[in-house]
């Protein structure tokens, strides 16, 4: 009685045999060959060389269309018998898939539970956790191999755990080491979880803002210097041109001196027509204010 369920495969390979003649092949092509090997190609004889190259490429690609001619013939019978083979196990492979994609769903489901009873317990850890709102930025934090069926939620928990332990700890410890760049630190520590790159790059940015300091230090100073090497320059003294004229009695009386000045401390009010520039005008007016001389303005 014949089993059902054993397979008897028949495949009987014959030695197959190719006959040629390449060793004698190969002695005539070399005769063929021999006179252009080590030809040095001049200006004079470039026309000639191109023409030599050009049979020389048709030869070889005969003997190349020979070759892929004989594979061709030889693998034939395998090709064949292959195509023949895939028939047969695409009769397993039609189940293999139907069953496989109804398994595909019970799975997707198994990990979704499984995905939400990980967020569960993860919420539930880090709800006591000052970094709670930092740790779930962190992209790094959770392990795609707690999704394999090996990972139970007690050791994903006691991962979480020691995770959110670490996390804290170096937050400390970014912090107290240079609270100037303890934001750019802790920045660079949620790329990747790295603590030593990320106390690395607080150190290269302290250096570069140190450098930065002195190099504005170095510019200021040599302003400084540039400045002083200056020669000093002096301000020219303007003489404004002034026109005096003699204020009518009726108009402006001369006032008498007050009992108890002497003559250089009475107190005159003269008209003054002035004729001077913008700077001039500057300048008289500063005079003015250092010798308490008051000047009133006479509408025209």
């Amino acid at each position: 009685m014949e089993d059902n369920n054993v397979l008897v495969i028949k495949n009987e390979i014959k030695e197959g045999k190719i006959i040629h003649n390449y060793p004698e092949l190969k002695a005539k092509v070399a005769l063929m060959v021999e006179p252009f090997v080590g030809t040095s190609v001049t200006v004079e004889t470039q026309k000639e060389a191109t023409k030599t190259v050009a049979n020389l490429r048709k030869l070889e690609k005969g003997l190349n269309s020979e070759r892929i001619n004989l594979k061709k013939q030889w693998m034939e019978p395998y090709l064949k018998a292959e195509a023949l083979m895939k028939d047969v196990i695409a009769v397993v492979t039609v189940p293999i898939s139907k069953i496989s994609s109804q398994l595909k769903v019970f799975e997707e489901e198994e990990k979704q539970a499984k995905k939400e009873a990980i967020d569960e317990y993860k919420a539930k850890i880090l709800s006591d956790s000052p970094l709670v709102d930092y740790i779930y930025k962190l992209k790094w934090f959770d392990d795609e191999r707690w999704m394999n069926k090996t990972y139970t939620i007690i050791k994903i928990g006691k991962e979480i755990i020691k995770r959110m332990h670490d996390v804290e700890e170096a937050i400390d410890l970014l912090r107290s080491t240079d609270e100037n760049f303890s934001s750019q630190m802790i920045a660079e520590y949620a790329k990747s979880g790295n603590v030593v790159d990320a106390m690395n790059s607080g150190k290269r940015l302290k250096a570069e803002k140190e450098e930065s300091e002195k190099a504005a230090e170095a510019m200021k100073q040599k302003e400084l210097d540039r400045i002083a090497a200056l020669p000093e320059k002096r301000i020219p003294v303007i003489t404004p041109i002034i026109k005096l004229e003699p204020v009518p009695e009726s108009i402006e009386p001369e006032q008498k001196p007050e009992k108890g000045l002497t003559e250089f401390e009475e107190i005159k009010t003269i008209r003054i027509d002035v004729e001077l520039t913008k700077p001039q005008w500057t300048l008289l007016l500063a005079y003015c204010r250092e010798n308490s001389i008051k000047i009133t303005p006479v509408k025209e």
